[in-house]
C-alpha cells in the first residue's frame, strides 16, 4: 500500500472523509520574483501589492507577507544584483562563500579509496576516523577547521554520495565469517 501512512482507519470511521494532507506552509520566492514584487510596490504601493501578489492571504499571514516585502525593499540592491545574474536569479536564498564548504572530488576520491582499503582489510571505519581523515585532507587543501568541520551532516552526505551504507562493513565481515564456517 504505497502512499498510506499511519494507522489504518477503524471500520466505524470509514464513512468519515479522509484527512487532507498538509503541504508546505511557506512559499519562498526566487530573487526574480522578489524583484518583481519590489518593482510592483514602487509603482502601486503596499495595499495594491498585497492584493496583487497575496490575494487570498489574511490575518497574521498577510502581516508576515507585508513584513517580508518591506525586508525585500530594504535589501533591494542585493536582490537586484542576484536577480540580474542568470545563475542566481532562480535561487531562493544565498550564502556567502566559505559557508558549508566541502572537499573537492579528488579529495573525496582519496577518502573513498582509503575507506575501501581499510574495509578490505576488515577494519570498520567509524565516523571519528572518517572525520579525522577528512580534516587532514582539508588541511592539505588549505581549508581551516573554521571553514570545513566534517560534521555529521557532511559525513552523512558523503556516505550517500558514494553509496556507503553505514552497516556495509558489518555485512561484509558477516559474509566472510559465514564463508569460513562453510569451508
Amino acid at each position: 500500500m504505497p502512499g498510506v501512512r499511519g494507522r489504518p482507519r477503524l471500520p466505524a470511521n470509514a464513512s468519515l472523509p479522509a484527512k487532507k494532507r498538509v503541504g508546505l506552509q511557506r512559499k519562498r520566492l526566487t530573487y526574480e520574483e522578489k524583484l518583481r514584487v519590489i518593482e510592483y510596490h514602487a509603482e502601486h504601493g503596499m495595499p495594491s501589492t498585497m492584493d496583487h501578489f497575496y490575494p487570498n492571504v489574511v490575518g497574521l499571514a498577510r502581516e508576515s507577507a507585508r513584513k517580508n516585502v518591506h525586508t525585500w525593499i530594504a535589501t533591494r540592491a542585493s536582490i537586484a544584483a542576484r536577480a540580474s545574474d542568470p545563475i542566481q536569479a532562480s535561487h531562493r536564498c544565498s550564502r556567502p562563500h566559505g559557508v558549508s564548504s566541502t572537499l573537492g572530488t579528488e579529495s573525496e576520491d582519496r577518502l573513498v579509496r582509503w575507506i575501501c582499503e581499510l574495509r578490505s582489510n576488515g577494519v570498520p571505519v567509524t565516523h571519528s576516523m572518517l572525520r579525522d581523515k577528512a580534516l587532514e585532507e582539508a588541511e592539505s587543501k588549505g581549508l581551516s577547521t573554521d571553514v570545513f568541520k566534517a560534521g555529521e551532516s557532511w559525513i552523512g552526505s558523503f556516505k550517500r554520495r558514494h553509496g556507503m551504507d553505514r552497516y556495509d562493513h558489518r555485512r561484509r565481515s558477516e559474509h566472510a565469517e559465514n564463508d569460513e564456517h562453510d569451508a
